[in-house]
């Protein structure tokens, strides 16, 4: 049985104008239709809206991050939008300097609904622009799930393609999907059709809880202004300026783009009903090694996590317990001199 890994793929749109002269995107003939969908909102709010990556404070963009996309994840990490030559980078809602070949990278560990095989995996992605126009957006997503049974053996390749009625400024949503396999499996078949079921259904849902979305807040919540209108890597420190000039504890905002998830403003959350929620959420976070790393040459920070610093905490504390383990043991087996009876004086 042989395997996919040899196959070159091109997304490139082929130009099709419909019935009302938009145009049509046909993807390559190994891709299945997984979703098409048309919603009543312009390509710039979608593009912000499914695609977030919870740099800005929560109160300064659009929440479909955790109202959808983040549920039953953890440990979600997502970089910049970064240049081929490494040279630029912007995020989610700056995308004007965006061109084709920009990629970002996302990771996270997902939930599995499944009676048998693990309950949990971690996930990779890579996602890279093809067209990125002010009425069009085309780009690939190839993702790894190797916790799963086989998973080491193929690749998910996902293509999404939005575009904007130019006349009714409705956005369609499309989504194509391919399994490229790396290796032989003999059930092949099997996975396949699992994998393929469970990207339909995946869209489903996805596509009710946006409509559902769009229409709990059918205003965008990001505007573009002088306050809101910063590259990444200036929030942090913006922020807790802003903090320390109106007497709050800048530790109270928590320094990471995932603490940026759970974030409302301190001066709202003091007497927020949400406040024993919100600060389970950041103690959880505050258990997590986080380290940011900032390249000179390339101007990218990339903040990454971890669970270590809870594991130091559980080591300390257990050899701790050993020491005085071994301390007692070895003060109870001291010899003692018997009493001398004969000795003893009346």
């Amino acid at each position: 049985m042989s395997s996919d890994n040899s196959v070159s793929i091109d997304i490139s749109p082929m130009k099709d104008n419909d019935k009302n002269n938009n145009e049509k995107y046909n993807p390559p003939q190994e891709f299945r239709t997984i979703y098409k969908g048309t919603f009543n909102q312009p390509l710039q709010r979608m593009w912000r809206i499914i695609y977030d990556d919870g740099r800005l404070p929560i109160e300064e963009r659009e929440t479909f991050l955790e109202e959808y996309t983040l549920i039953g994840k953890t440990d979600f990490n997502c970089t910049d939008w970064e240049a081929p030559d490494k040279s630029q980078h912007t995020d989610s809602y700056h995308p004007t300097p965006i061109k084709k070949g920009w990629k970002r990278n996302i990771s996270y560990i997902m939930d599995i609904n499944s009676p048998i095989g693990p309950k949990h995996t971690r996930t990779s992605a890579e996602e890279e622009i093809n067209v990125f126009e002010p009425t069009k957006i085309l780009f690939e997503s190839t993702s790894s799930t190797p916790d799963v049974p086989y998973g080491s053996y193929f690749n998910t390749i996902i293509i999404q393609y939005l575009y904007e009625d130019e006349v009714t400024h409705e956005t369609t949503f499309e989504v194509y999907g391919f399994i490229r396999w790396n290796k032989s499996c003999v059930v092949k078949k099997s996975i396949e059709k699992f994998a393929y079921d469970g990207m339909i259904d995946h869209q489903k849902e996805m596509d009710q809880a946006l409509n559902k979305y769009i229409k709990e807040n059918p205003n965008p919540k990001y505007i573009e202004n002088q306050n809101n209108n910063l590259v990444y890597d200036n929030i942090l420190e913006i922020k807790e300026k802003e903090l320390e000039k109106n007497h709050y504890n800048p530790l109270n905002y928590c320094s990471s783009s995932l603490a940026n998830t759970f974030n409302s403003s301190t001066s709202n959350y003091i007497h927020s009903p949400e406040r024993l929620k919100y600060h389970e959420k950041i103690m959880k976070l505050k258990n997590k090694m986080y380290h940011r790393t900032h390249s000179p040459n390339t101007n990218t920070t990339i903040t990454t996590y971890s669970s270590s610093s809870l594991e130091n905490k559980k080591w300390i504390v257990f050899t701790s317990m050993m020491v005085i383990l071994f301390y007692i043991l070895f003060a109870t087996n001291t010899t003692i001199p018997p009493f001398d009876t004969e000795n003893q004086t009346h």
